[in-house]
């Protein structure tokens, strides 16, 4: 695995630690003996034993057998598996999916034979279950158990039997789980509140199912008799179903919280929270009764999101003179973020007065999508601050202090080499919970040099090792790329930036959503794109190729730049959809040159303003890094006509209100 060099060499001189192509006979061989543990063929599984004995690849292919068996017949072998490698995170997945099959089974002495220790509340709950299961004559800490049910609201389904065991027990009376029922319904966790509805006496049960029938079902608000609840509860049932209201009937509670019964119910603080909640749903769809119910608000009631909200309506509608006010208003830790001192400076600019020019000034300075915008204001050059501090380099006598520290290193590079990247993925975060902070910059190194750069960039990122733009910013598959920025007129800077927002370079990824690969390709868009490529027989795992997922990527990146002829239009749109993009431009309403960065800023959702400000900030590095890197393969010739390199600003041209987008 390791080739010997000397101790003044560095991994980043590519000879310890190198990236190694996927060895095809080693891949096959332990593939055969998974095969073979979940055949549960014993004399195969003792032959790849020996085999493997030794390799790096020996934990792996143990624990997948004992994966394949978990059943107390096995149960000191597990044990003994988990004690040997304390430091896996093999050993933490095997302990859960042990506990998880000896539950199943209702083995419950089995799991108080492992004497493992519990490491999250689930486990905790199925070793306090065996306790109930085998020592129900004995003393038992219910007091104990008792404090873990009151600090733990949000409790996993295997604490059920615990609960209802303190209930049994005369430990959680009716005045405790009416107590956690408040708590709860204020916390609006209301996937927890049948179960204590399940434990509390029937002279309570109907005023509380009704209760949690109005969250669920708040439009019933203005029909729901409150006589049903009791006296004490009735402004906590009155002000959680306004509240749940809210989020879709704003304009009601602000109606409703004026008239009885609700005025005589609610103190004034919960129709404070009620204005604002209703303000703000409202101001999401940049409302003008939202702005009005917001401004009603007293200073004092004015939370961070409220202030926010009421600065985006400012930048939407060009109420300059609010928008300076609203930031000299803002809390300190508000007003330094980036993104408020340049709407300072933006609004200070518009009103003529000259204070803009130092925060232009100090922004600049930053490396950042507001820096790139203020240095544009300037016609400053970008300040990259590349920081050779932040080289991260390691040598081989570092390199193997640290695989001695964390015996894991070893096994996620013979991972890496049989391109199970997953698993490597999933070792690698164990690591990270487990490894001191001051070895992140030589693990990050590893990573880098494996050519798990989505890896290496989270591990930087926790370190706040900024500067380290070569590892941060890395240029993988750079043939590839040119050619499909080439054939697509393409900056190569912009299909990085993508990929980089995307994946972090990681070709499994997968979203909630559903998007998959190196360029986050949802399903449908891979297989459409494919067929207009001319690809008649793609697989839905053909996304996770890189030869595949490049081209599909960039071609339907290219497709969206000719359909919009706006990068930020197009940028938006491979986020959150041709068609959301297409009803947020049309809901412009006759606004004519609307600014982009108004445009980005107001956007209604957070995931997609904060993908375009990424994407484009990206971009500006990678068009430095490109440029002045050895890996630089990019010619001028690829950069596409409309996206000169270099400068956001021209990006930035105003958005315009185009009818004929929702019909595309």
């Amino acid at each position: 695995m390791v080739a010997p060099v000397s101790a003044n060499q560095s991994i980043d001189e590519k000879v310890f630690f190198q990236a190694k192509p996927t060895n095809i006979q080693l891949k096959a061989d332990f593939e055969s003996w998974w095969a073979a543990s979940k055949a549960r063929n014993l004399e195969q599984i003792v032959a790849f034993n020996q085999q493997f004995h030794g390799h790096p690849l020996f934990p792996m292919g143990n624990y997948l057998t004992l994966l394949e068996n978990l059943d107390s017949a096995n149960q000191q072998a597990i044990v003994e598996f988990i004690k040997i490698n304390p430091k896996l995170g093999l050993s933490a997945r095997l302990q859960q999916r042990y506990l998880e099959s000896l539950a199943n089974q209702q083995a419950w002495s089995n799991i108080l034979d492992t004497q493992l220790t519990p490491s999250n509340q689930q486990q905790q709950c199925l070793a306090k279950q065996s306790l109930l299961a085998n020592q129900a004559n004995q003393q038992i800490p219910l007091n104990d158990w008792q404090n873990f049910w009151l600090t733990n609201l949000n409790l996993h389904s295997s604490c059920r039997e615990i609960e209802r065991h303190l209930h049994q027990q005369g430990i959680i009376d009716t005045d405790a789980l009416i107590a956690r029922l408040r708590l709860l319904f204020a916390q609006q966790r209301h996937d927890q509140i049948p179960s204590v509805i399940h434990l509390i006496p029937s002279q309570h049960k109907n005023w509380s199912q009704a209760w949690l029938n109005l969250v669920q079902q708040p439009n019933q608000i203005g029909n729901f008799d409150l006589n049903l609840i009791p006296e004490p509860l009735q402004a906590d049932v009155a002000y959680t179903g306004l509240l749940a209201l809210s989020r879709r009937d704003p304009e009601t509670v602000l109606s409703l919280k004026k008239k009885p019964p609700f005025n005589r119910l609610l103190s004034h603080e919960q129709i404070v929270n009620l204005q604002r909640e209703a303000g703000l749903h409202l101001t999401y769809r940049y409302d003008e009764q939202g702005w009005q119910a917001l401004n009603q608000l007293g200073r004092n009631d004015l939370d961070e999101a409220t202030l926010i909200w009421k600065a985006r309506f400012t930048i939407r509608y060009n109420k300059w003179v609010e928008l300076e006010r609203l930031t000299a208003e803002m809390p300190e830790t508000l007003a330094n973020q980036s993104q408020w001192r340049y709407w300072r400076a933006r609004a200070l600019a518009e009103l003529g007065d000259k204070a803009y020019l130092p925060l232009y000034e100090q922004l600049a300075t930053e490396r950042h999508y507001y820096g790139f915008l203020a240095a544009d204001q300037l016609g400053k050059p970008y300040s990259i601050n590349r920081s050779n501090d932040f080289a991260v380099q390691t040598t081989e006598q570092r390199a193997l202090e640290l695989i001695d520290q964390y015996p894991s290193l070893q096994l996620i590079s013979a991972l890496v080499e049989i391109e199970w990247r997953i698993n490597a993925h999933r070792e690698w975060h164990h690591l990270l919970n487990i490894a001191d902070p001051d070895d992140f910059a030589d693990l990050a190194a590893m990573a880098h040099t494996w050519e798990l750069h989505h890896l290496a960039i989270t591990t930087l990122g926790q370190i706040q090792a900024w500067d380290a733009l070569d590892k941060r910013f890395p240029t993988p598959y750079s043939e590839l790329i040119t050619h499909e920025a080439e054939r697509h007129r393409l900056p190569a800077s912009l299909i990085y930036s993508i990929m980089r927002r995307e994946s972090a370079f990681y070709p499994h990824a997968r979203s909630p959503a559903g998007a998959q690969g190196l360029m986050q390709l949802m399903p449908a868009t891979a297989r459409e794109t494919a067929q207009k490529q001319g690809i008649t027989r793609f697989n839905p795992n053909d996304v996770f190729n890189i030869e595949i997922n490049i081209p599909l990527g960039s071609a339907y990146l290219g497709e969206l730049i000719n359909r919009y002829d706006h990068p930020v239009l197009a940028i938006a749109a491979y986020n959150a959809g041709p068609s959301r993009v297409n009803q947020w431009v049309a809901n412009l309403n006759e606004m004519d040159n609307f600014e982009a960065d108004q445009w980005i800023d107001t956007l209604p959702f957070m995931e997609t303003r904060r993908y375009v400000r990424q994407v484009l900030e990206h971009k500006m590095v990678y068009d430095f890094m490109l440029r002045t890197s050895h890996h630089a393969t990019v010619t001028d010739h690829s950069q596409a006509d409309w996206l000169p390199p270099l400068r956001l600003s021209v990006l930035m041209r105003p958005i315009k209100q185009t009818t004929n987008l929702a019909t595309q």
